[in-house]
């Protein structure tokens, strides 16, 4: 019988092998009035990125010193994160930039003032069909205060009661 100390010292090493790390990215779509756009920004840890880069990109994992293979990242996430209106009409995003900072990467789009103020919709579908577990959380900041939106494999989509075009209080 192995003694008490052996016991615990074994069963919290083995700890780590079972513990699973949440696949979660985060967004913010924010209206800006100085620039009269919505402002979005993605951010996906670099681990969970650079492990889904052979299937969303078909390339190399190594995104940290690859500014191609970040772009091609930026394109798959641009592609499936939509914005929708009332009638389902896709609205026109612009892809602006990418970088990474530390352990996580980030990418960023604008959309048009005007167009933002029709968002009826948002759908953001990374990593879904990679992991099981992946959650996009959707944070929209305006004058209401922040709306979170989780988005799942099962519900990659959800309808905004009211579109992120009016300025933050001050």
């Amino acid at each position: 019988m192995l003694p008490r100390a052996a016991l615990l010292l074994l069963v919290l090493s083995s700890a780590p092998l079972g513990a699973h790390q949440q696949k979660a990215a985060l967004t913010t779509v924010r209206y800006n009035p100085r620039s009269d756009e919505v402002e979005i920004a993605h951010r996906f840890a670099l681990h969970d990125a650079e492990h889904a880069a052979p299937e969303v990109t078909g390339g190399d994992p190594v995104l940290r010193s690859d500014m191609a293979r970040q772009w091609a990242f930026a394109r798959y996430v641009h592609e499936a994160f939509r914005l929708t209106d009332d009638s389902g009409a896709v609205l026109p995003k612009d892809l602006v930039g990418v970088e990474v900072d530390g352990s996580l990467l980030w990418i960023y789009e604008t959309l048009p003032g005007e167009a933002g103020a029709r968002i009826a919709r948002i759908r953001h579908e990374a990593l879904l069909a990679l992991w099981p577990s992946q959650e996009n959380w959707v944070n929209v900041v305006d004058a209401e205060g922040v709306r979170t939106l989780i988005l799942r494999r099962e519900a990659p989509e959800q309808a905004l009661a009211s579109a992120p075009n009016r300025p933050l209080p001050q």
